[in-house]
């Protein structure tokens, strides 16, 4: 996976990539992914890519999770970023909810 590769453009890019296509397809194992992770950069990402795929699914939903984030020092610093995305990502449809669950 990206993790392995040095940081640079690219492997944020290919990362990005990653966690994308994984949150369209299991968005829990994603946040689950996230939240287990000890590298701030990659975490960021996960946050930032799981809360984008969840309010494409339920905003107001996404918006709770990352209202959660106060104890987790990674996921403050992205928390503004992540609201602005998951109020961007709102207005499409997409997929199930997480669980399987349909909207």
């Amino acid at each position: 996976m990206a993790l392995q590769v040095p940081p640079s453009t690219a492997r944020t890019q290919a990362l990005a990539f990653s966690l994308d296509r994984w949150a369209a397809q299991d968005l829990e194992a994603v946040i689950a992914w996230t939240k287990q992770s000890n590298e701030p950069p990659a975490k960021e990402l996960g946050l930032l890519t799981a809360a984008e795929a969840w309010a494409r699914i339920d905003p107001p939903g996404a918006l709770a999770w990352i209202a959660s984030w106060e104890s987790d020092p990674a996921a403050v610093a992205v928390q503004e970023t992540a609201v602005a995305r998951a109020a961007a990502a709102g207005g499409e449809q997409s997929s199930p909810r997480p669980g399987g669950r349909s909207r």
